[in-house]
């Protein structure tokens, strides 16, 4: 039997001594440091990241512009194969009714589901802290003291001295206010009766419904 010809192994051109002096001028160009991280060797391995590639052209061809330095895990980053630390953008918030849900991030035990979302890494459930943290924002933590205030109020509301009772029927008096205002205080747990110059409130079974939105 004749024998087959031995197959020339495909160049790596990321070894050659073109390449090696091509990423040794893009990371002196950038200061010898990641340009995202801004750490340096010995710390972590400098690699030369194209933003884009051309049809045809080799690693060294390119303007020392469109290439710039990283190390081996924003690299990763950039590429998507490790979660991104920043760029995440906000979408909004869920209530899942107790602690029936995981921030993906950190694994605590969430009610409030706070999405976010980035171009290279799939979308996330997390929680508040994590949240504002990927995001650079704080946009859950604002979330969170509204959440916070309108639980207060509606704690002050149904503890009130102003709650009387007459015929079995509790109900409050709030002078001042229009009939959709005392409504508004309540948050529906309460309709409110109009009467000149004030508001009577029927007040609900029990207070522990008013404090269940949580926090």
């Amino acid at each position: 039997m004749g024998e087959h010809p031995q197959r020339k192994r495909p160049k790596n051109l990321y070894r050659t001594s073109e390449w090696c002096a091509f990423r040794a001028r893009v990371i002196e160009t950038d200061g010898g440091a990641c340009t995202v991280c801004k750490r340096r060797p010995p710390e972590v391995i400098l690699q030369v990241h194209h933003q884009g590639y051309d049809e045809g052209k080799k690693p060294w061809e390119y303007p020392i512009e469109r290439c710039h330095t990283l190390c081996r895990g924003c690299h990763a980053r950039e590429h998507g194969l490790i979660r991104p630390r920043e760029g995440w953008d906000y979408l909004g918030e869920e209530d899942l009714g107790g602690l029936d849900g995981n921030c993906e991030l950190c694994g605590t035990e969430i009610r409030y589901v706070h999405l976010i979302d980035h171009p290279r890494w799939h979308p996330m459930e997390v929680g508040c802290e994590c949240c504002d943290k990927l995001t650079n924002t704080d946009e859950a933590s604002l979330e969170q003291r509204k959440r916070t205030r309108l639980r207060d109020r509606r704690r002050r509301f149904m503890r009130s001295p102003r709650w009387k009772v007459k015929d079995g029927i509790h109900s409050i008096t709030i002078d001042g206010l229009r009939s959709s205002s005392a409504k508004m205080i309540s948050d529906g747990l309460a309709q409110s009766t109009a009467k000149a110059g004030t508001n009577t409130l029927p007040t609900p079974t029990s207070s522990r419904s008013a404090c269940s939105i949580g926090s």
